[in-house]
């Protein structure tokens, strides 16, 4: 695909995940996100690329658990900080993945 039409999908795909029924949305995550890794300092999802890829082009397949395993990831890391919820209104006294560092 070339980079503005890569773009352009997935950007449809983006508005169209609203609108997707969950059980859909759920063997699209499960294909695509094989691991997460959670630390205390980040966050790192595996995405299996050529999955991705097959996604974009209306291509993705429920995937063949043997194959699976042997597919290249590309590993997303985001720095996160966690925190006390008791400094967040929500839910006090637990702790929060959910604040990014700044």
């Amino acid at each position: 695909m070339q980079q503005a039409s890569l773009i352009t999908r997935v950007e449809e795909r983006a508005s169209d995940w609203a609108r997707m029924p969950p059980l859909r949305q759920r063997a699209v995550l499960l294909a695509l996100v094989p691991r997460m890794d959670i630390g205390s300092d980040q966050v790192i999802i595996h995405l299996r690329s050529g999955r991705l890829a097959a996604f974009l082009k209306d291509r993705l397949v429920a995937p063949n658990l043997d194959q699976a395993a042997d597919e290249p990831t590309l590993p997303l890391c985001h720095p996160l900080r966690l925190r006390s919820l008791s400094e967040c209104p929500q839910t006090p006294g637990k702790w929060c993945f959910l604040c990014r560092t700044p």
